[in-house]
């Protein structure tokens, strides 16, 4: 599924996909035969099968309003996430448990 101005438009040979946005799917970097991917978001792409890539790289703040969890559906499944925020020149790590 398509949607928005010229979306999926570099996605020639690929199936089972979904791009939201003004030129999403629309890169010289987009994976011309993605599978199942997804790109939400004005100027994002699939540089792979089976990814979802949310916002282009102007993207400042992306927040999620609900729990998320990483590689498990269950919410009794602890896993690891980790957040890198870069700040200047320097790199800060944080840890959480999702």
């Amino acid at each position: 599924m398509f949607v928005g101005f010229d979306a999926g438009v570099s996605n020639i040979w690929g199936y089972k996909n979904t791009y939201v946005g003004y030129f999403a799917g629309y890169s010289d970097y987009q994976k011309l035969s993605a599978t199942n991917s997804t790109a939400i978001g004005a100027g994002t792409f699939t540089t792979r099968n089976n990814q979802v890539v949310i916002g282009d790289e102007n993207v400042v703040e992306t927040q999620l309003r609900a729990n998320v969890y990483i590689g498990s559906t269950s919410s009794t499944s602890h896993t690891p996430l980790f957040v890198a925020r870069r700040k200047a020149l320097s790199i800060f790590k944080t840890y959480a448990y999702v």
